[in-house]
C-alpha cells in the first residue's frame, strides 16, 4: 500500500497547494490595489512589502504542484462499477472477504478517472484497516434521487466510528488509528474529490461498523441521434 499512501500525499499537496493559491490570488490583488491608489509613502511600502512575500509564496505553490505532479484535470466518461471491480481485487485476500452489489441500472459519471479510483481505494483501505482482524467489506451501488445520481456504498464490519469523532473524521491530518497506523489524509481526500466532482460524501448511522456513502451526478444521457432529448 505504499503506492497508495504515495498517491494520497500528491493528491493531498495539489489540493492544499491549489487553495492556497485561491487565497493569495485575493491578498496579491488587494495588497497591489493598495499600493496603486495609497497616497501615503509608508502606506505604499507596506503593500509592496506584502505584494513582493505574496508573490513568493505563490511561486512556492507552483513548485509544490510541480514536484507533486499535478497535471490538468480531464473528465471523460468513468465506468464506476469498472472502477469498484479493480479496487475490490486490490484489497481482496484473507483475512477479509469483499462482497460487491452493484445495482445502478447506470455507473458512468464525467470525472477523472484517477481521481475517482483513489477515491474508492482510500475508501476501501479506510475499512481494511478497520478490520484487522479480519471481517467482511461490502461495496454496493445504487441509483438515488431522481434516478440522476449515482450511489455508492462502502460498508465494513470493523469497531465503528465513535459518535464524539464523526463529526471530525473528515479533517485533514485527523485519524483514530494509532501511530503508524494511517496519514489521516484519505477521508479527506474523499471528500474533495467528491465535492470536486459535484458530489459528497457521508458517513451513514449504524449500529455496527461503518458506512460511506458517495453520491455523484451521473453522466447525461444522450439520445441515439445525439440531440438532447425532447430537441
Amino acid at each position: 500500500m505504499a503506492e497508495h499512501e504515495t498517491a494520497n500525499f500528491h493528491l493531498f499537496a495539489r489540493i492544499v497547494a491549489h487553495d492556497f493559491n485561491n487565497l493569495l490570488a485575493g491578498i496579491l490583488g488587494h495588497a497591489s490595489l493598495i499600493e496603486a491608489i495609497a497616497e501615503s509613502q509608508e502606506v505604499r511600502e507596506s503593500a509592496a512589502t506584502i505584494r513582493k512575500a505574496s508573490e513568493r509564496a505563490v511561486e512556492l505553490t507552483r513548485q509544490l504542484l510541480h514536484y507533486s505532479g499535478d497535471r490538468p484535470v480531464r473528465f471523460a466518461p468513468v465506468d464506476l462499477h469498472e472502477t469498484i471491480t479493480e479496487v475490490a481485487s486490490l484489497v481482496a485476500g484473507s483475512p477479509i472477504r469483499v462482497t460487491r452489489r452493484l445495482k445502478a441500472a447506470r455507473a458512468t459519471v464525467a470525472g477523472d478517472a484517477g481521481q475517482l479510483h483513489q477515491m474508492v481505494l482510500n475508501l476501501a483501505v479506510n475499512a481494511r484497516q478497520a478490520m484487522a482482524s479480519g471481517g467482511e467489506l461490502t461495496f454496493e451501488t445504487s441509483s438515488c434521487g431522481d434516478g440522476s445520481m449515482f450511489c455508492l456504498s462502502v460498508r465494513d464490519t470493523g469497531p465503528g466510528v465513535p459518535r464524539d469523532l464523526r463529526e471530525r473524521i473528515f479533517e485533514p491530518m485527523f485519524t483514530t488509528r494509532s501511530a503508524g497506523g494511517g496519514s489521516g489524509i484519505g477521508l479527506y481526500v474523499v471528500k474533495r474529490v467528491a465535492a470536486a466532482h459535484g458530489g459528497r460524501v457521508e458517513l451513514a448511522p449504524t449500529d455496527a461498523g461503518a458506512e460511506f456513502r458517495v453520491h455523484l451526478p451521473l453522466q447525461r444521457e444522450e439520445t441515439r441521434s445525439g440531440a438532447p432529448a425532447g430537441a
